[in-house]
């Protein structure tokens, strides 16, 4: 008798105890994030672009700010288990983001990616995002015709944007921090055999046709037949 007593008081015992594991997790629950696809938008070419052969982005996952998960893009093709709720971000980020202001004269930069959605879990179902990450910087190039660097061998290109200048050999690229209505200028420098020197100045972005936007990258090129720079984006 005391024994059926003893069983019965346990099986009490282990129901209430699974009931109240049921009601806990039906509380918190737990649902799945999915990233269905992630790209970088290349304002220039007006392309949205995988960036296979690029460096890799880092993606944090946050919760009321706090970081609660780090991942790499490869393993974003899982589903992410998360606690079902309100307030979690996806920022995704280039690793020169945030660090802009420490380039120097003698740094030609990076492309900066950034983006940041929020989302929302819901407990047992999956949540799918899509990211386009944008550029948030912009580039300066330089171009010189192939065909007349036998004729100047020496020539560069120096591109000046706030208190920041980067010295530029044909092919070469610089990327700086964008900032609304700040215009970039440039001075070409370059000597020919017979040690003659040639020099070219000129400005973008002061005028009001001439906009300076983020993700673009603007070519500088010298043409002979005009002896002149020309600007392309």
């Amino acid at each position: 008798m005391k024994r059926n007593l003893l069983y019965l008081l346990l099986g009490i015992f282990l129901l209430a105890s699974c009931q109240q594991e049921e009601m806990l997790n039906a509380e918190t629950g737990y649902g799945y994030l999915s990233v269905s696809e992630l790209s970088v938008a290349t304002t220039q070419v007006h392309v949205v672009s995988s960036r296979a052969d690029e460096e890799p982005l880092t993606i944090e996952i946050l919760k009321d700010g706090e970081t609660v998960q780090t991942l790499t893009e490869t393993e974003l093709a899982n589903k992410i288990k998360l606690e079902a709720g309100t307030g979690y971000s996806l920022k995704v980020y280039s690793s020169d983001y945030g660090k802009e202001s420490e380039w120097t004269n003698e740094d030609k930069g990076t492309p900066v990616y950034y983006a940041e959605k929020k989302f929302e879990i819901l407990t047992e179902q999956t949540t799918q995002v899509k990211v386009e990450v944008p550029m948030t910087n912009f580039g300066v190039s330089f171009q010189f015709p192939e065909e007349y660097k036998e004729v100047f061998p020496s020539c560069t290109l120096s591109v000046k944007v706030g208190g920041r200048t980067v010295a530029l050999q044909s092919g070469e690229t610089a990327y700086f921090t964008y900032q609304a209505g700040t215009p970039f200028s440039y001075t070409l420098t370059a000597t020919n055999k017979d040690n003659e020197p040639l020099t070219d100045t000129g400005s973008y972005g002061e005028e009001a046709e001439q906009t300076i936007a983020s993700g673009t990258i603007y070519t500088v090129s010298y043409e002979m037949e005009t002896q002149s720079l020309n600007i392309t984006e």
